[in-house]
């Protein structure tokens, strides 16, 4: 947890350092980087899911249509998962498995700014994304 706290705290350093880079008069790229929070929800097992957190990391292509509105076009790499607990009526009694899962994650986005022309601003992102695991394993 020590290196991904750490990781996350040096990415954002070097993001709010180094800003987007304007390509044309309505294109823009960047690096983004963030924290993933994730969990299961129903299934076959009853059981308790817990939160796993992970690492969000990508860079994305921004194609402004005006001041407020624009097509982000991203790839990127997600650590989601759950952590889960069964209870069991064997002598193996409690069961604790971490499951890590990573994606490869390609999304478009319509973007909308709240507050157009800050360095730091409010953005609405809506759309669809493609996303390929590229890992999933259980770990006891």
């Amino acid at each position: 947890m020590k290196q991904v706290s750490f990781l996350l705290i040096a990415v954002a350093f070097l993001l709010l350092a180094d800003p987007p880079v304007h390509l044309g008069a309505q294109t823009t790229a960047g690096f983004r980087a963030g924290l993933s929070v994730a969990s299961f929800g129903g299934g076959p097992i009853d059981a308790d899911y817990d939160y796993r957190d992970g690492v969000s990391l990508g860079a994305y292509l921004d194609l402004s249509m005006s001041e407020r509105l624009g097509l982000q076009i991203a790839l990127g790499y997600a650590q989601k998962g759950a952590d889960l607990t069964v209870e069991t009526d064997t002598e193996l009694g409690t069961l604790n498995w971490r499951i890590p899962i990573g994606y490869l994650e390609s999304p478009v986005l319509l973007r909308l700014d709240i507050a157009p022309g800050r360095r730091v601003s409010q953005q609405i992102l809506f759309g669809p994304a493609l996303s390929l695991k590229t890992s999933c394993e259980w770990k006891a």
